[in-house]
């Protein structure tokens, strides 16, 4: 026979980073473990976290997969040295472009339009113990980091 497990999860999207910049980016709450059936009963099992080079390949698995897909479904554009959204704007009142430019780090508007917007970014250390639950690839993140325990049900509310 089989042995089979379930995990949970749900799933929010939000649109806007901090800044109340185009951000779209996904929030899971994960069960740290699984739940199957032993002998008739309901069991759950709590699992190892995951490895900081665990969550690096996730990130950079889920990278390549949202990228191809973009790609085929004609949103994205690439070559070599950038990718572009290739969205529809065909309105000049359309925020269309202006969404685009958010979204790609890119200058909307004025005599620089288009051009790469300068940013600074720090490369996470490759410290275990203190980045261990957090991978960045490409502008992907993973984050791990959060958690509480069943007793811990405020907790748990604030992080919902």
């Amino acid at each position: 026979m089989k042995k089979q497990a379930k995990t949970g999860a749900v799933t929010y999207i939000q649109r806007f980073g901090s800044a109340l910049n185009l951000n779209i980016h996904f929030d899971i709450l994960f069960l740290e473990g699984v739940v199957k059936k032993e002998r008739g009963q309901t069991k759950f099992k709590r699992v190892k976290a995951p490895s900081h080079s665990d969550m690096e390949r996730v990130v950079n698995t889920f990278s390549h997969r949202i990228a191809q897909y973009l790609e085929k479904a004609g949103q994205i554009q690439r070559d070599m040295d950038n990718t572009f959204l290739n969205l529809p704007i065909d309105d000049e009142d359309s925020l269309l472009p202006l969404q685009a430019a958010s979204v790609s780090y890119r200058i909307a508007v004025g005599p620089d339009a288009g051009k790469k917007v300068f940013s600074l970014q720090a490369v996470p250390a490759k410290d275990s113990e203190n980045f261990g639950q957090l991978a960045k690839i490409a502008g992907f993140s993973l984050h791990a980091g959060v958690f509480a325990d069943t007793h811990q049900s405020d907790k748990l509310e604030r992080l919902c």
